[in-house]
């Protein structure tokens, strides 16, 4: 039975002369920003610190990856990610590379006996193409059979998730505010690890492109 949730989120840090190009300029390497251990209410009851109980956990991760097309130009990409800026699908396939290996080095380095996350959650994808390249490349032995996309009409990007469980339910939701909508939507997906039920949302906030006060309303939604 799960009795904790843990949940990590990642921040990138930026070099001056990416790796590979994106909207912040590159991206050099990743490291475990930020980490927050809940007992869930549904599991209060069994939550403890004894090393038998730490085995009884669920990971989950989130990460923006900043722009990830799959080198298969159709239109929408950014400039940066178009053959004439010299991106192609050996490039995409690098970075789908790194980006696996960011994630077994994480799990390698905590500390719960190098658990790897149940849930992954992904910002920033052209498709749904990309999470099956994800989950089929290095990380393939850990059993990430289950993917869930989710986007909104003539948006270049996405999110989405991949999972060692099944999900059972994925709902796409979209947010408007008087008449306008915001540019992406509220991935939901349902699991079961040990029994137990577990709603996830993966959201990827408006920014304040465009002023505080214009875009607020979304920004709050």
């Amino acid at each position: 039975m799960v009795k904790t949730l843990i949940f990590f989120t990642f921040f990138p840090k930026f070099s001056k002369r990416p790796a590979f190009p994106c909207r912040n300029r590159g991206m050099k390497r990743l490291f475990t920003g930020m980490l927050l251990s809940i007992c869930m209410a549904g599991f209060l009851a069994g939550c403890g610190s004894s090393k038998q109980e730490e085995k009884d956990i669920f990971i989950a991760v989130e990460w923006n990856l900043q722009a990830l097309f799959d080198g298969d130009e159709n239109g929408s990409e950014y400039n940066d990610y178009r053959e004439s800026s010299h991106w192609n699908r050996e490039k995409y396939l690098a970075r789908i590379t790194a980006i696996s290996q960011a994630i077994l080095k994480m799990s390698a380095g905590n500390d719960y006996q190098a658990e790897m996350p149940g849930l992954i959650g992904f910002l920033e994808v052209e498709n749904a193409g990309v999470l099956k390249d994800l989950a089929s490349g290095e990380l393939s032995k850990h059993g990430y059979f289950w993917t869930a996309f989710a986007s909104l009409p003539g948006s270049p990007l996405g999110l989405g998730f991949v999972s060692s469980f099944p999900i059972l339910e994925a709902r796409s939701h979209s947010i408007t505010i008087g008449k306008n909508t915001a540019p992406r939507p509220v991935l939901e997906v349902r699991l079961e690890p040990g029994g137990k039920p577990l709603v996830f949302l993966l959201c990827h906030w408006k920014s304040k492109l465009g002023g505080d006060r214009a875009t607020e309303a979304l920004r709050r939604a």
